[in-house]
Order: structure tokens, then sequence, then C-alpha cells
């Protein structure tokens, strides 16, 4: 599986690396410019992200704005619905406006921020991208 992580905090950022690491390829960005351009890439490379975890309050393009970009680029680039991004906001914003703007822009599910490993782990399972929590290593 192919992630891609929009954070600008770092420690946030490193904590969703840890967690996601075990399901695939975590690619980490800490501004909404950013994301949106690995975004793109990754559509023009057909080499498609499968899981977009963005926090909502990114410097230069907020993360509405890049959920809004993504979506918008997947429907222009033709990318097959199956093969679209699942995107799962991960905010300290907890407001009703915001989530259901999120929602209406396309957003797959909306963690609050601060989360436990559960909370990853079953938005994962909710959104079909894994089927079990990776087992420890020995």
């Amino acid at each position: 599986m192919r992630i891609l992580v929009a954070e600008d905090v770092q420690l946030m950022q490193k904590l969703l690396k840890r967690l996601l690491d075990p399901f695939g390829e975590v690619t980490l960005v800490k501004t909404g410019r950013e994301a949106f351009s690995r975004f793109q890439e990754a559509i023009n490379s057909k080499k498609y992200f499968n899981l977009v975890c963005l926090d909502l309050n990114l410097p230069e393009i907020n993360g509405l704005e890049v959920l809004k970009n993504i979506r918008a680029a997947e429907k222009l680039n033709h990318v097959p619905i199956k093969e679209r991004a699942k995107v799962v906001v991960v905010s300290s914003t907890n407001d009703a406006d915001v989530v259901m703007k999120a929602i209406n822009l396309g957003c797959n599910g909306y963690i609050v921020k601060p989360f436990s490993k559960d909370k990853i782990i079953s938005e994962l399972k909710k959104l079909g991208l894994i089927s079990s929590a990776p087992q420890p290593q020995n």
C-alpha cells in the first residue's frame, strides 16, 4: 500500500509513520502544496496512493483545499474509481461544520487528534485497506 501523510507537526508525522509503516510505503510531507504536488506526481506515474492521511491545518494550502484538489485531479486524470485514494482527515478540529465540509469534499474518514493506534487500525479496516493489525516481529 502506498501512503501519503500530510502533517506539519514533526512529532505527529513520526507517530503516523510508525503506525502506518507496517502496512506499506509511507511518504511524509509538511505542507499542503507539497502534498498535492506528490499526489499529482503519483497520478502522472500511475503509481497511485492508496491512502492519504491529511491534516487540515497545513501551511501554504489548507487541508480542505488539498482534498478538493485531490478529488478534482483524480477526475480530471480519469483515475479509475477503484484506484482512487482513500482520504482520511487526521485533525484536532472537531467542529461539525468542518467535518461535514470534509465529507462533502470527498474524505473517506475523519480521525480527531489525539488518537490511538486502535483507532487508526479500525479506520483502515473500515475502508477495506487492511484485514487485520500487523503481528509483532520477534
